[in-house]
């Protein structure tokens, strides 16, 4: 096993849990393997395991990565970022999830749904989509939620149903409001024109780099990492400069995910 973190000096800024998160990656043996690595040497999928709060849970790895066992204990610089990535990331969501629960067990008499007392990392796990924290889902989410808080406080009655639980396209969901009320179309403007194509333009960055291909940016790279820059590095335009300010705006704007 490997735990990539050691030493790091982002997990104490990004877990604030005061509890450990362990994260651990290893090859999965007990796998039949997938080839070889061209020596004769097997290739295994990565996996990891959590172990937070004397809890402990098991996944694949979202980095995709099979190695062979000489690939995994010398691994290139690159694969040591992705799983570096991935390992804060995970630590990230950990802190996240787990404060928020906190702070709702402290602001109830009552328990909170899962309550404190009782948080156990296999549910934040269970059924796990790390698509829905790459940063094209967290924006689209955050721009929802705005509509939907633009919609209560200007009396509008368009929205009544709850945005954050459905897979709707913040856009298309802006154009069709705007064809029966221009008021909306004030409310686009409050973004830059390019966070709602954000999609798009994610797409475009993400088939072009050798890093992020393998393990979608989320709000750690934009708010700890290099996402920033690399995106400058392909866009280096004025308006993506203002667009990237306004996106890490909006993504600490946001109180959860």
């Amino acid at each position: 096993m490997i735990e990539v973190l050691n030493d790091n000096e982002l997990v104490d800024l990004i877990n604030r849990t005061k509890k450990k998160v362990s994260i651990k990656h290893y090859l999965n043996t007990y796998l039949f393997p997938v080839g070889d690595d061209g020596n004769g040497n097997q290739r295994y999928p990565v996996y990891y395991r959590i172990i937070f709060n004397r809890q402990s849970v098991k996944l694949k790895s979202n980095t995709n990565l099979i190695l062979s066992k000489i690939e995994f204990e010398q691994l290139t610089e690159q694969n040591w970022k992705l799983l570096t990535r991935e390992a804060l990331f995970l630590t990230y969501l950990i802190n996240r999830i787990y404060n928020n629960v906190l702070t709702e067990t402290n602001r109830y008499s009552e328990p909170f749904q899962m309550g404190i007392e009782n948080f156990d990392i296999n549910q934040i796990f269970h059924d796990f989509n790390f698509g829905q924290y790459e940063l094209p889902s967290v924006v689209n989410r955050i721009l929802l939620s705005k509509m939907e808080l633009f919609s209560k406080n200007n009396n509008l009655n368009e929205i009544t149903f709850d945005l954050l639980s459905t897979n709707f396209n913040a856009y298309q969901l802006l154009t069709f409001l705007k064809l029966g009320n221009n008021i909306w179309g004030k409310f686009e403007k409050e973004y830059n024109s390019l966070i709602w194509f954000f999609n798009i333009e994610y797409a475009t960055f993400k088939s072009e780099s050798t890093l992020y291909d393998s393990f979608g940016a989320t709000e750690v790279d934009l708010l700890f990492l290099d996402f920033s820059k690399s995106f400058s590095d392909k866009q280096s335009s004025k308006e993506h400069s203002e667009f990237l300010l306004e996106l890490d705006a909006l993504i600490r704007s946001n109180k959860a995910y």
